[in-house]
């Protein structure tokens, strides 16, 4: 199934050679400006070390969780305008999954293309993480976890647009502000501190310290095992919520006879 999405990706790509490194040379120059503006700030004394590996791993974390948690969603809706929607699902019993499918080739191009970036920007700016590969388990464990909470937000995303066709409830509430108190551009401690308790109740924050403990980038003071358990309890419940609210609205589109119905 996931093949089938893939080859589909794989025959665009080749018609539109130029993209994935179009998308990669965009966010390289967005980061080039960071690292530049980084520069001219000067030392930062808001944690230990430098800003812009603290910075570079915040950017093209959020950038790729934005593509995990919206790429089915996204194919979903072209499904919809194309009208082929009935007919890909006409039959199929697990329809989540050929839905979540759909956005893999998506979340793999923009895996590759955050790669590729990080791997120009550490040769051209000249700076290093402190990887240690005590750090590896703790990354991809993070990793993991992501990808459920980004699973069950999606599952979340896929019921709203399927019964409400147009509102997707997860955009709504995940991009109020969720780069900005997340820790994506800056350190949490800037902020009050009731807002910062406020930060800390975003599962983000705590998946982003995370990924960047695991890489060896700077890193804000944190408890690891805390932010592991919380970061799990989320997961674990957006899965469950994700299934239950999808196949709700699964249900409810059903009776009105009709999938497409924009």
């Amino acid at each position: 199934m996931i093949w089938a999405f893939l080859r589909l990706e794989l025959s665009i790509a080749k018609r539109y050679k130029f993209r994935l490194v179009s998308d990669m040379l965009s966010l390289f120059m967005t980061l080039a400006l960071f690292f530049y503006l980084s520069k001219s700030l000067g030392p930062t004394k808001t944690f230990q070390g430098e800003y812009f590996p603290y910075l570079l791993i915040g950017v093209l974390f959020n950038r790729f969780y934005q593509t995990i948690s919206t790429s089915s969603v996204s194919m979903l809706t072209d499904f919809q305008y194309l009208g082929v929607l009935e007919p890909i699902l006409a039959g199929q019993k697990n329809k989540w999954r050929i839905l979540l499918a759909a956005g893999f080739p998506m979340i793999f191009r923009d895996f590759i293309t955050t790669i590729l970036t990080l791997l120009l920007c550490v040769v051209l700016f000249d700076f290093s993480f402190s990887f240690e590969s005590s750090n590896l388990l703790i990354l991809s464990i993070s990793l993991v976890l992501l990808a459920i909470f980004s699973i069950g937000l999606s599952l979340i995303s896929l019921g709203s647009i399927l019964r409400y066709k147009r509102i997707n409830l997860v955009t709504y509430l995940t991009s109020i502000g969720t780069s900005l108190l997340t820790g994506v551009y800056f350190p949490l401690s800037v902020f009050p501190e009731w807002l910062q308790k406020v930060c800390h109740m975003i599962p983000l924050t705590h998946a982003l310290k995370l990924v960047r403990y695991g890489i060896g980038a700077p890193i804000e003071q944190t408890n690891i095992s805390n932010s592991l358990i919380i970061l799990s309890t989320f997961s674990l419940f957006s899965l469950c919520f994700g299934f239950y609210f999808y196949f709700t609205m699964e249900k409810q589109v059903l009776k009105r006879g009709s999938l497409l119905g924009i």
